[in-house]
């Protein structure tokens, strides 16, 4: 449980609060003057910064059963839904055995069933004793859906709506309870998280400030599989959203070796393919691509990552390609293998022409395949692979329906093959109803970098031609950033570029040592890319700097005050930043992962990673400075008391001999000699406590 530190509070704060509950309960009662009991318990409920003591205490008057009949019915239905709000696992799980959102039991309780409009928790009048306590649970529940739904998010009208009301109920509830700290931080004062972590010996800041983070990473994951994982393998968000958890934890999963963390995610993955909804090998729940695709790319994807080998995983990778090659794909009028509909399960397509639309969002259907394929080269894979993306290289390649030519679209319809859908708006296609998933780019880096793995597979430029077309395209557009450009054409299109493309163009750089992109890269592509390619140590060390401080505060709003699993990180970017002067960069697992392992670009597609350390990340610092086929470079800090051994995968190395050195500044600790024979081979060596150590592999 998190600990909340309360503030200590002024006389005149203190005599404000007394002033605010004696006001609300005397409009109550008719009278200014109280039964001491009533009063000191509500004060005493309201400033409490724990939500568990809060609890006790609320449910101690209500057991009292002095309060006047309606405010004793308020109190019943809010003890009720606290109950549910805190004690989800220990006593409602059990509830929630289904597999859709509304099945979670961190928030079916309340999902879809409170706006602006519509209170979900009693429409109490603000003179009522427990107005300030319900206002605060039901900004929550507000500001918990507005995190979650993209259509309350990323639509401003709508979004201002929640926003209003919420702040509108935090204002009075912080004004009521002035000592409650989680009610402040609602209200955009942050708490601080403190983690006491001794430093000794002279450890660059690089190493301190990415060691608070990775901690404090680690901290998250195994609270989460401790605290919230049933022993069917859900952690509380619903089947769905809890496939997506592994994404935010892919530095500690796919970098280092924690087994909590890993009997966490083998527990999820296993447990899911034994429910009914994906016993053919594919969610049988229809809905669209982005939804149904997760379950199994999440699951299969993770697991191959932690047991490469394993044939079960790779058989369930295989079967999304059988469904794909033999279901959900046709040729389209075009002479070209296109996916049907954006709505398919298992067992049927969506035959609605509404909905007949591939996009960038497909490749998740078949996400454990393109990684089997990039490991393996299985030619079966490979074939409908590069059918596939020869689909999408023409699409991009003409003039389509207004898209301009050399733009990769963001759906393409079937059967006609032409770029976006029924809608006259080729960049909103209109397949999906909900939120604005389809809308161009969308999920545009998924599709670049399942194009620039067909590239690499099959050594065909062609696959190349989507992404230089649009890398031109930005270049000749960079100068009009900040101009309005009408949506769908090429200038609106070349100024959205610089949020997916560099670090696409980035990730081409390394395998192919190209430099013709390199001021798009330089100017545009993330901070540990331009350390890899140009040496930019200062935008390295500030990426590493912004990272810790996200976690630096609001321990809870990572934790327990979480409700949707897949946006573990996103209360501060989607809501605390909007209402604080505090600012928090939302966590970052890419960038933290090419940080310890040589990754560029994006890890879930075509990875790239060169490393994993089979050691725990715990006191552990490390930075790739470079890595290829032929040797890595790494700084790296221990901060313990003793020399620490390290085993480490080097999955880019090619078969050979190779020197392994480990020095410090002052001397060289170890020179070894190792043989790479495969990259699942594991290599072990010690490392100095308390210096910064410099390990170097060249070939021999």
């Amino acid at each position: 449980m998190v600990r909340i530190q309360v503030r200590k509070m002024d006389k005149k704060r203190r005599e404000f609060a007394l002033t605010v509950t004696t006001y609300v309960v005397g409009c109550l009662s008719g009278s200014t003057h109280i039964a001491d009991n009533w009063h000191r318990a509500l004060r005493r409920a309201g400033d409490t910064s724990d939500p568990f003591r809060q609890y006790e205490l609320l449910v101690k008057l209500r057991n009292a059963d002095t309060l006047p009949e309606a405010e004793q019915e308020y109190l019943e239905i809010l003890v009720h839904f606290i109950d549910q709000w805190l004690h989800g696992k220990a006593k409602y799980a059990d509830r929630y055995t289904g597999s859709g959102l509304s099945d979670a039991y961190l928030c079916g309780f309340f999902s879809g069933k409170s706006t602006p409009e519509k209170w979900l928790l009693p429409k109490v009048p603000p003179s009522s004793l427990f107005f300030p306590l319900i206002g605060f649970f039901r900004a929550k529940v507000l500001i918990a859906e507005m995190i979650e739904k993209g259509e309350i998010s990323k639509v401003p009208e709508t979004r201002a709506r929640y926003m209003t009301e919420a702040t509108n109920l935090l204002r009075q509830s912080v004004r009521a309870f002035p000592e409650n700290q989680l009610m402040a931080m609602y209200h955009g004062e942050p708490i601080p998280w403190d983690m006491q972590l001794k430093v000794r010996g002279k450890a660059p800041e690089w190493a301190v400030q990415q060691r608070e983070t990775l901690t404090k990473l680690r901290d998250i994951a195994i609270w989460w599989v401790n605290h919230r994982q049933l022993e069917n393998g859900q952690f509380g968000g619903g089947w769905g959203d809890d496939v997506e958890m592994w994404r935010d934890f892919t530095p500690l999963i796919l970098a280092f070796s924690e087994p909590d963390v890993i009997r966490g995610q083998t527990r999820l993955s296993e447990g899911l393919f034994a429910t009914e909804r994906i016993k053919d090998g594919y969610s049988n729940k229809i809905t669209d691509v982005e939804h149904t695709a997760e379950d199994t790319a999440d699951s299969i994807t993770a697991m191959m990552h932690i047991t490469p080998e394993d044939p079960l995983w790779v058989s369930r990778a295989k079967k999304l390609v059988d469904l794909m090659k033999n279901k959900w794909t046709g040729i389209n009028e075009r002479g070209f293998l296109q996916f049907k509909s954006t709505y398919f399960t298992a067992n049927e397509v969506d035959p609605d022409p509404r909905k007949a639309c591939d996009s960038v969002y497909h490749p998740r259907t078949i996400q454990p395949a393109l990684l089997y394929w990039q490991r393996t080269g299985d030619k079966e894979i490979g074939d409908l692979v590069t059918s596939w993306m020869d689909t999408w290289v023409d699409a991009a390649s003409r003039s389509s329906n207004g898209k301009p030519a050399g733009i990769l679209p963001s759906a393409i319809h079937w059967p006609d093959g032409e770029a976006g859908g029924t809608t006259d708006t080729w960049w909103d296609p209109g397949n999906h109803t909900d939120d604005p998933l389809y809308v161009w780019p969308s999920a545009m880096g998924m599709m670049l970098n399942t194009l620039l793995l067909t590239w690499y597979q099959t050594g065909n430029d062609r696959y190349l031609n989507p992404m230089k077309s649009m890398a031109g395209h930005m270049r000749d557009h960079l100068d009009n950033e900040n101009q309005t450009s009408a949506p769908g054409s090429l200038a609106w299109c070349s100024e959205k570029m610089t949020s997916f493309l560099p670090d696409i163009l980035a990730k081409y750089r390394v395998l192919s040592n190209d430099e013709k992109y390199d001021d798009l890269i330089e100017a545009h592509a993330s901070d540990y890319a331009r350390f890899r390619l140009f040496g930019d140590r200062h935008s390295l060390l500030n990426g590493i700097a912004s990272q810790r401080k996200t976690f630096t505060h609001n321990e809870i709003a990572f934790k327990e005050e979480v409700r949707w699993t897949d946006r573990l990180f996103r209360f501060h970017p989607t809501y605390f930043n909007t209402v604080s002067q505090h600012q928090f960069p939302e966590f970052d697992p890419g960038f933290m992962l090419e940080c310890v392992s040589g990754s560029i670009g994006n890890v879930l597609y075509f990875p790239t990673h060169a490393v994993k350390w089979q050691t725990s990340a715990e006191d552990l610092a490390v930075l790739v400075k470079n890595c290829s086929k032929s040797g890595l470079s790494a700084e790296m800090y221990h901060f313990g008391a003793d020399s620490r051994t390290v085993g480490a995968q080097f999955f880019l190395l090619q078969p050979g001999k190779y020197s392994m050195s480990i020095s410090t500044d002052k001397e060289v600790v170890s020179h070894l000699t190792m043989e790479q024979k495969s990259g699942t081979q594991t290599h072990f060596f010690q490392i100095p406590p308390r210096v910064l150590t410099f390990l170097t592999i060249t070939r021999i």
